[in-house]
């Protein structure tokens, strides 16, 4: 079953600056070859009318484990979330043992995009691993629970899926917990998917 965008309120909180600091990070993802990313911030003062922002942390690699303790070090309103780029490119690399074409760049991208639709997903859909992470952080702190994914085979879009609270029930936190020890890094379990509202965030405009 494919996977439908939900209409939410959390792009009306997307400021250009935002979609800005997505693009860098992808790009700055492209360069390193890892995982990148940062925290995403939701300020309370009247004057930012609620507005996501991203603060001067940064990540790489092993970095970016966020736990909500240090979420909360560099949000001092509240804590939205956080963003991170998939890295797909290595893989292509890897495939060929040498630093891949061009033409054998845009291909490897277009098997990628067959195989995600076959599953019902997209290259910036987050992997079952991010939203367990993002519910243990709600069931356990006060963020918003929020993870943005992009991918660093796509600089047109991100992904980010928010959870619907009064969908939460009890037994799901424990779940979470339990699933999030085995690092799963396939596609959205079905348990987990109502729980969250996703949205498609277009950055280039």
């Amino acid at each position: 079953m494919s996977l439908k965008a939900d209409s939410y309120i959390l792009k009306a909180k997307i400021t250009p600056e935002l979609k800005k600091r997505f693009l860098e990070e992808i790009k700055r993802s492209i360069k390193t070859g890892k995982e990148t990313g940062f925290p995403i911030c939701l300020s309370n003062a009247k004057a930012q009318n609620d507005k996501l922002y991203a603060p001067a942390k940064r990540c790489t690699g092993k970095e970016c484990e966020f736990i909500i303790e240090d979420l909360k070090k560099y949000c001092p309103d509240k804590v939205q979330g956080a963003f991170h780029p998939h890295p797909y490119l290595p893989n292509i690399e890897r495939f060929y043992g040498r630093k891949p074409t061009e033409k054998e760049i845009k291909d490897g991208i277009k098997i990628y995009k067959r195989h995600f639709e076959k599953e019902g997903i997209t290259l910036q859909t987050p992997s079952h691993h991010d939203l367990t992470d993002v519910l243990i952080d709600q069931c356990i702190g006060d963020t918003e629970g929020t993870v943005c994914v992009g991918s660093d085979m796509d600089l047109t879009k991100v992904e980010c899926w928010t959870i619907k609270s009064d969908r939460v029930k009890i037994r799901d936190c424990p779940q979470a917990t339990e699933e999030h020890k085995q690092r799963i890094s396939d596609k959205p379990r079905d348990w987990i998917k109502p729980l969250f509202n996703r949205e498609i965030i277009n950055v280039q405009h």
